[in-house]
């Protein structure tokens, strides 16, 4: 009997081993997709920035080249009295 309780003591220490080695594989996993998840959001925010920052300047642009507007009142004709 001593030789079976071996067979399983090896048995349930080798299992043990091999969930630790499961366990640390599946966090070194979710760390790994985690990191590549910041990444993707970083890009997208860098470039949402950078559209928007583009689309400002060609709004600036535009408000610099157009001509002033004139007075409303300037035009407008004097009322009789």
């Amino acid at each position: 009997m001593a030789g079976s309780s071996n067979k399983w003591s090896d048995a349930a220490r080798r299992f043990g081993f091999y969930f630790i080695g499961l366990a640390i594989g599946l966090m070194l996993l979710g760390f790994f997709q985690m990191k590549k998840q910041q990444q993707a959001a970083e890009m997208k925010a860098r470039e949402e920035a950078a559209q928007q920052s583009a689309h400002q300047a060609t709004q600036q642009a535009a408000q610099q080249t157009a001509p002033p507007a004139a007075p409303a009142n300037a035009t407008a004709p004097a009322s009789p009295k």
